[in-house]
């Protein structure tokens, strides 16, 4: 049987949730000359959470 300690499951949890990463925002893909571009409208900070899912 496995013991799960809930302080700190939840301090991991919060930690990783603290942790922003910058991802770009795309706008548009599309091919030129039979390579994949793409056209990045900006960029956005997103918690790590959002991006294990």
């Amino acid at each position: 049987m496995n013991i799960i300690y809930i302080k700190t499951k939840n301090q991991y949890k919060s930690e990783k949730e603290n942790k922003m990463e910058t991802i770009p925002i795309i706008n548009r893909v599309y091919y030129e000359n039979g390579e994949i571009k793409f056209e990045i409208l900006g960029e956005q900070k997103v918690p790590m959470t959002w991006l294990d899912k």
